[in-house]
């Protein structure tokens, strides 16, 4: 899978690009050294919490570590910064953005 190649890599790249081996950027996020590793190596793929830590840990982008830039047709950058959003809420707040975005599209004026 192309994806996962390509988030291997940028995690990669971040990490030399900071200097770091697999515990540095565990002590810096927070995260299991174990999951870092896994992650490397395409064993395990990080969920949403887990990008948002390496990235901050990394001072890059989350989409961009991810695997997605702005020429990605199948998944845009606006998607994916929703989806992270999205992923840290609670089950009532993701039940409100729910029906918010309903009734946004519900209210739509004919064009």
């Amino acid at each position: 899978m192309e994806y996962v190649k390509r988030y291997i890599d940028r995690i990669k790249t971040a990490m030399k690009n900071n200097g770091l081996n697999a515990r540095e950027l565990s002590k810096r996020c927070g995260l299991s050294e174990a999951s870092i590793s896994r992650y490397l190596s395409g064993t395990m793929t990080p969920r949403v919490p887990a990008i948002a830590k390496m990235a901050a840990a990394l001072h890059v982008d989350p989409v961009w570590l991810m695997g997605y830039d702005d020429t990605s047709p199948d998944f845009s950058v606006e998607t994916a910064q929703m989806a992270m959003l999205i992923e840290c809420m609670t089950p009532e707040e993701r039940e409100q953005t729910k029906n918010f975005i309903k009734f946004l599209i519900s209210n739509r004026k004919e064009e």
